[in-house]
């Protein structure tokens, strides 16, 4: 649960060796209903040292995201949570201010 869907933090850590032959070679982070699905894909090379990614998304609404890892023997892992947003997206307003005068 996050109070605030304007900054929620996100981490995606994949239990992997991270050498040049067994690796994850990618992770990728969808989400449900916003209207930009594609929230982030990471690419990652054998020198990573571990396969971790952290970002910060918005979300309008509560709804589902989906890490999905891809692998260096061709194989993909996922996994989802569902996040519950409290306090929705909280949009700034900005006071109108006159023109300065010259």
């Amino acid at each position: 649960m996050v109070d605030n869907g304007n900054s929620v933090p996100v981490t995606v850590t994949v239990d992997s060796p991270m050498t040049s032959t067994e690796r994850v070679q990618t992770i990728a982070i969808f989400n449900e209903r916003n209207p930009q699905r594609d929230v982030a894909n990471f690419r990652l090379g054998p020198r990573a040292g571990s396969a971790a990614v952290s970002t910060r998304i918005r979300l309008a609404t509560s709804q589902k995201l989906v890490a999905i890892a891809g692998l260096s023997d061709g194989t993909y892992w996922s996994h989802s949570v569902d996040v519950i947003v409290a306090g929705g997206v909280h949009r700034m307003r900005r006071r109108a201010r006159p023109w300065p005068a010259r």
